[in-house]
């Protein structure tokens, strides 16, 4: 019984010792977002033109944000927290799509929000589109 007891802590213990395996925000983007967005993010996707609300270009997000990726306003924007009149009703929130486990971000005025990592790992993503 001693013996199970101990096993059982150890394996506790080394579980939470475990890092979760990397989320591929390219995969993401290409199972979620390439059929509005195109496979570069450039909003020429194959049902772009059936849209009332053309979607954006992901590509120029820094760009309209003088040069800075704004990030955290990303983040909410595919949650599905924070959407102007902007967006297509088309546009899932990926919020309890991509729900799992979560990291925490800082947003900017000191709160720190736990965010579903496949979002921050979207958001990397999309980061990485700017410019091209």
């Amino acid at each position: 019984m001693q013996k199970t007891w101990a096993l059982g802590l150890v394996i506790l213990i080394l579980a939470g010792c475990v890092k979760e395996a990397p989320i591929s925000g390219k995969r993401l983007f290409s199972e979620n977002c390439v059929t509005c967005h195109g496979t570069k993010g450039q909003g020429d996707g194959t049902f772009a033109n059936s849209l009332m609300i053309p979607p954006a270009d992901l590509t120029a997000l820094s760009a309209n944000n003088d040069g800075v990726f704004p990030r955290n306003r990303v983040i909410s924007a595919m949650d599905g927290y924070a959407r102007g009149k902007h967006f297509s009703g088309a546009m899932p929130e990926f919020g309890r799509k991509l729900a799992g486990s979560d990291v925490l971000i800082e947003s900017g005025d000191g709160v720190v929000t736990p965010t579903p990592r496949a979002l921050v790992a979207l958001a990397e993503y999309l980061e990485s589109l700017q410019g091209t």
